[in-house]
């Protein structure tokens, strides 16, 4: 019996060390999903800007073809071509993401090895429960 003991607060422990990794892992997600919202945002913003670039360029070549004297007139108008900085600022947050999905991956195997954990105990603890029941009733039909 105080093998099986034994055997329980083992598992028990198992599955303890488990939790607090998964806590932990998931504590790490969510500050990596954050991020990746984040991150997400600045792309829709940048794609929103390019958006409006290319509908002001096209205006441009729509006003430069029907006259063309007037954009010799006019100073400051916009340019077609794209920011190149928010460019590299995009390959360069997209880059930093990688070790973000490799925590995520963690985080995946560990709720695996948790829920690996969790089932044994729960083969364990039928097991347990079973023999219980069978020595209560051989303790039972002996008295009788």
């Amino acid at each position: 019996m105080s093998r099986k003991l034994a055997e329980q607060r083992q598992r028990e422990a198992q599955i303890e060390t488990g939790r607090e990794a998964h806590h932990a892992a998931t504590e790490y997600l969510n500050a990596v999903q954050g991020d990746v919202y984040k991150v997400g945002a600045e792309i829709a913003r940048v794609e929103q800007q390019i958006q409006h670039s290319r509908v002001l360029a096209s205006k441009a070549t729509a006003v430069r073809a029907k006259k063309p004297n007037v954009c010799k007139r006019t100073p400051n108008w916009p340019s077609t071509s794209p920011d190149t900085s928010q460019v590299e600022s995009l390959r360069l947050i997209l880059s930093d993401s990688a070790p973000q999905r490799e925590a995520h991956e963690a985080v995946e195997k560990a709720a695996e090895v948790l829920s690996v954990a969790e089932a044994s105990l729960a083969e364990w603890q039928e097991k347990r429960d079973a023999y219980a029941r069978s020595s209560s009733e051989a303790g039972c039909g002996g008295r009788g």
